[in-house]
This record gives structure tokens, sequence and C-alpha cells, in this order.
């Protein structure tokens, strides 16, 4: 047995030459629905042909329906037998995909004859189109819009589905911008306000300049990005940047979405988080323009990333408890990074941390290595430690400040590592007190505390006793 699948073409246009000659040939020919134009042109050939429509009816949903049809399809019992579908048959029709997969199932022989669908009608309607993405109006929610090309959308037959293309579309496209319906030129905003939808209604989205994009994705900055280093029509502020000099910029930008989480303000927090991105465009562009690496580079490497560290969710094991979750990831790192002794972990934490940070992540890897203190133990290392420098800040001794920094750096481990312990985050703690030392500054000084008093003890020591408060 050997199968046609031949497109019938847009309206009334029938099928090629090729096609119409497969249709003829064949012992048994099937439509797909005869409620279209399209079989007209089988009648006036005299092509006998048996119309599939009743399962629609019978079936409950649209995978049913497929599996039907491709079992009528096969089911017959011809040498050559032929299935007509309307429009071009090699896009956007789920029953020819049905019946070639039971083809190739069933080690049937198949061949698909296409024919004009209605993408070309739309694709002419526009005096050609290069580089189009094609989809049905119903697959809208597979839908990622790329203003950068054509965009044709076929089977516009449900105003409820164009609906829903339209909001999706209005995401990357403006609500003004020119469109073709069915040949006709009309805003993205009235595609669903449109008197018909038929399945054989069309729409060509033209490309939009990068200017006159309203909103816009990551390859959007990387494009913008690409342009600003270009060596002849650039900025030569950007084309001079490199790894190293962007280093701080990169660490202001983070510090700056923390602030922005501390605001409560979620506009600015989007606004910082973009710049954060920029850094990451930045690096990623200079990358590339050595050869270094690109920004896929960058994503596959995160991507990877969270497939083996998330092995449970993408692989099919068995999800754990949040601790075992953090112990398997902890192992995923190890292995990736092919450290053999917990020594190993904890020189991988960056030593471009501040240091508290690089403090309370020290203490964490140690812990999870098997270093774990009593927390009362903890405490008496920071009394002890507090006692030492003070008693060596007064006695003024020679070297002494030598003395007094290794004493103090050990006992902020140790306040860091009590803190911890708690469950507190010595950087946030740290950063409260800053802010409540702040507005303590600006009380005493509208009070007059301040007020040629800066030298005052009495007025110093009524200072911290507002700020103990």
């Amino acid at each position: 047995m050997k199968l046609f699948v031949v497109g019938l073409g847009a309206g009334t246009d029938g099928p090629t030459l090729r096609g119409l000659r497969a249709l003829r040939a064949a012992d048994a020919v099937f439509v797909r629905t005869d409620k279209t134009a399209s079989t007209d042109c089988l009648r006036d050939e005299g092509i006998s042909f048996h119309a599939l429509d009743a399962l629609y009816e019978q079936c409950e949903d649209y995978d049913a329906l497929c599996a039907a049809i491709a079992d009528a399809v096969l089911g017959k019992d011809a040498d050559t037998t032929a299935y007509a579908v309307p429009g071009g048959a090699t896009i956007g029709d789920a029953t020819v995909a049905a019946v070639v997969a039971a083809c190739r199932a069933g080690g049937i022989e198949w061949e698909i004859v296409p024919g004009i669908g209605w993408e070309d009608v739309a694709a002419a309607s526009a005096g050609g189109v290069e580089g189009a993405l094609v989809i049905s109006a119903a697959d809208y929610a597979m839908l990622s819009p790329d203003p950068r090309r054509w965009l044709i959308v076929t089977e516009m037959d449900r105003r409820e589905a164009v609906s829903e293309l339209k909001l999706r579309l209005l995401d990357s496209y403006p609500a003004e911008h020119g469109v073709l319906f069915c040949g006709e030129e009309i805003p993205l905003c009235e595609i669903d306000r449109q008197a018909l939808y038929r399945y054989d209604s069309a729409l060509a989205v033209p490309p939009l300049p990068l200017r006159e994009l309203e909103r816009f994705d990551f390859l959007h900055l990387m494009e913008i990005m690409a342009a600003l280093r270009d060596p002849a029509e650039g900025s030569p502020w950007n084309g001079e940047q490199t790894h190293e000099t962007l280093k701080p910029y990169l660490v202001e930008e983070a510090y700056e979405v923390v602030d922005a989480v501390d605001s409560g303000d979620e506009l600015r927090l989007a606004d910082e988080l973009g710049d954060i991105l920029l850094q990451v465009a930045f690096h990623a562009r200079i990358g590339e323009e050595f050869g270094e690496f690109s920004i896929g580079d960058v994503t596959t490497a995160v991507c990877r990333k969270m497939l083996s560290r998330y092995a449970y969710i993408f692989g099919g094991e068995a999800a754990g408890t949040a601790a075992e979750v953090e112990a398997d990831w902890e192992k995923s790192k190890k292995r990736e990074k092919g450290f053999a002794t917990a020594a190993d972990v904890l020189r991988d934490v960056p030593r471009s941390f501040p240091a508290l940070i690089r403090a309370q992540k020290l203490l964490e890897k140690a812990e999870s290595s098997g270093l774990s203190w009593d927390v009362e133990w903890v405490a008496g290392r920071v009394a002890r430690f507090v006692d030492e420098a003070a008693d060596a800040l007064l006695r003024e001794e020679q070297g002494s400040a030598d003395v007094v920094e290794r004493i103090a750096g050990e006992m902020i481990l140790y306040a860091v590592e009590l803190l911890r312990k708690s469950g507190i985050s010595v950087e946030h703690a740290l950063y409260r007190t800053c802010e409540k030392f702040v507005e303590t500054f600006a009380h005493a000084e509208e009070t007059g505390l301040l007020s040629g008093n800066l030298g005052n003890r009495t007025a110093a020591e009524r200072f911290a006793e507002w700020l103990d408060a």
C-alpha cells in the first residue's frame, strides 16, 4: 500500500498538477472535510471521494479526531490511497501529522504532495516575504513573537483564539502596527474585531525596526550592545571597556538590586535587574569579539547547571526534603568543579566577596563538611576577644595595632558564626544597624545634641543610648 497526502490548495485554486495526478491514480480518495471550496475542483475533475466530516461529531477532542482519521484512511483495502486536505498539507494540519505517524509505525509507504497553503496566500498579499515564522492561530500559546521577521498566522477561524493571539502579539508590537488580515491592512489592535473568521483567514505581520519597538527581549539587548561596541559607528567609551574595567559596575549594580528589593518598589527592581542584565550582555559581547565565549555559552552553562543540580525535576528522580535537595546541590557542585577535599570547597568561595559575606559563606561550607561549634562556646569566644581587643588598645603597647587587628578579626569571625547559628544574616543585621545609626544621627542633629558637642563625652554617650533604644 502507498499513501499520498495531497494539499488541495487555498480557496478554490485546487491542487497542483502533480497533486491532481496523484488523486486520479488513487484507488481510494479521502478528504478531511467537504465543507470548504477546495473540494469543488475534485467534483469538476470527476474524482470520487469520501469525506470524513462525520468524525468531527463523533470524536470528543482533536486528538481523538486525528487518530480516527488515521484509522479511516489507512484502514481502506487499496493499493494506493490519497488523503486530501485544504491548504498546503505541510504546515499546521495535525491530521496530516497523525496519518504520516501511523504510516511510519505500520511500515506503509507515504508521500506528501503539497499545494498552495494559506500561508502562501498571506505572504503573497504582502508582496512576498523572507524568513517568515508560520503558525496556526490555535497554537497562539506556543508563539514567541519575533519582531525582526515576518509572522504568518493561518486558520484564524475563531474570534476567541484571535483575541488571545492579539494579546500575545501586543507584548511585542505596538497596538497601531499595520498588519494584513486576509490581504487588507488594519491596525494590530483590530484583528479580533473583523466581521468574519474562516478556515482560510490568515494574517501577515510585518517586522519592525528596532527604533519603532515598544517592548524588547534579550536578543534586542545583544543587538544594541553590538552596535555600542561597533569599532566604526559605536560609542568610544563602550568600545574601550574590558572584563577588568567592568568589574566595579557589576558589583555596584548588584548592590543597587538589593537596595531596590529592600525598597519594595517593584518597578525600580525591574529597572535595576535590567542594569544587571546589561552587564551580562556587555561581558558576553566582549567575549564574542575576542573569541572567548558567546551569550549562548552563558545560557548553556547555567541551563546545564540547573538540569544537573535539579535532576529530581528534570531527570525523573524522586524529590527529597529541602535539606536533602540542598545537600544534593552541594554534591553536584563538588562533582562539576572536581573538588577532591573540603578545603577545595572553602577555597572556591570568592575572595572578592565583602569580608562579612565571605566569612558567613566559609562558615557554612565548613559546617557542611563536619565542623560545628556549640552556640554557648561561640558566644564565650566573642566575649573573650572583645575583652582582649579592648585591653590591647588601652595598653597602647608597641605593635598593639597588629595585635588588635588579629584579635578583632577573630572576634568578628566568631560573631558571624554566632549570628549564623541563630539563623541571622550578618550582612542584613549590620545593614539594619547602619540604617538605624543614620536615622539616630539625624535625630541627634535635629534636636541639637550634636551642636557644638562633637567632642563632648556626655553627648556621645547619650547618642549611644538612643542608638541602643
